[in-house]
Formats: structure tokens, sequence, C-alpha cells
């Protein structure tokens, strides 16, 4: 009986240093879903187009001044979007000439940082396009403040009266920027670009 009593004992505590653990464990930890990040970039030389959001001219612009514009459509890397129309190019104006007489006024802006939809801004690098060497509005000379009718002699067909502007150059103009006027912005550095698949 004894003996019976001893093996009943040690069965019970067996199960004991058996269930008891199990019982006390801690539960599981929660399954975390990973979020793999990828670069994707753009090459130099590609253009953004943008929409200006203020108002310039030369008569009031000053060096300093902040600038800003949209991006007018969805760009993508493949399938993925990597910039939207709700992001924005941030710069300054960098240059302002008044006008004088025999030249225009010249303007000139660019832009340093862009404003993701995200949240958060990074450094951009390039040059807003405008179709001349040193990108600006203005510096065009003017005419002269005269017309006269010169005499202009074409081989085989004769002598004909050609108005030109002589005399004087006349008073340069202010350039003039309004919201809404269309920028192409040209990236002079990769732009490289941290999503989430």
């Amino acid at each position: 009986m004894t003996q019976h009593l001893i093996a009943l004992s040690l069965l019970a505590s067996t199960f004991s240093s058996i269930v008891t653990p199990l019982a006390s464990a801690a539960p599981p930890p929660p399954i975390i879903e990973e979020v793999s990040m990828s670069q994707q970039q753009f090459p130099v030389g590609t253009p953004l187009h943008v929409v200006l959001q203020d108002s310039l001219t030369t008569e009031s612009a000053y060096v300093g001044q902040p600038v800003s514009a949209f991006i007018t459509q969805d760009l993508f890397i493949g399938t993925k979007r990597a910039l939207s129309r709700s992001d924005r190019l941030l710069g300054k104006v960098v240059r302002v000439e008044q006008p004088i007489f025999g030249k225009n006024a010249v303007l000139k802006i660019n832009f340093n940082r862009i404003w993701l939809s995200k949240g958060y801004s990074m450094p951009i690098q390039g040059q807003v396009s405008t179709g001349k060497e040193n990108d600006y509005w203005g510096g065009e000379t003017t005419q002269g403040t005269k017309i006269e009718v010169v005499p202009y002699h074409v081989e085989r067909i004769g002598t004909y009266g050609r108005i030109m502007h002589t005399g004087p150059r006349a008073m340069g103009e202010h350039v003039k920027l309004t919201p809404g006027t269309r920028l192409v912005f040209v990236l002079n550095e990769p732009l490289i670009l941290d999503t989430y698949q």
C-alpha cells in the first residue's frame, strides 16, 4: 500500500512539472508584416513640369524671395508612382535686374527643395529651363525709337524700302510671371526617392 502511495505521489509530481510551465507560458508574439523599402531614381536630365504658384515681377521681386510650384502630373517609375500632383518644388529668386534704355529687365528663379505629399522635403538640384543660355527671363535688346525706311537691295529682285528701327534705343520692359505659368525644371543631379512597396 505504501509503495502504491509513493508511486502515485511521484506520478502527480511529474505531471505537475509538465503542466505548470505550459499553463504559465507567455502568449506568442504577434506576427509583424515586414515592409521593404526601395529606392527609385530619376536620372540627370529628367524634366519636371510644374506650375508657378506665385506672382512675380521685376517691379517688386528681390533676390531671395521665396517661390513655389506644383508638379502638374503624376510621375511613375515602372508601375510605381514616385511623384504626385500634390508635390511641390520650393525655391527662390536668384537674379533681378531692372530695365534700362536698350535692355529689358532680367528675372531668374531656381528651386532647391521638393516637398512631398508624404510629409517630408528633400534637396533637389536642377534649373528652370527658359530656352536661353543662362535660363532667365528678359534681357532682350530693345529696338530703336525712330522708324526709317531704308533702301534694301535683293539680287534679281530689286531694291525696296525696308522699315528699320534706328536712333536711341527704347526703354526696356519689366518681366512679369503670373500664377499658373508653366515651367520646366530639369534635374542636374539624380533625384533618389525612398518609397515603401
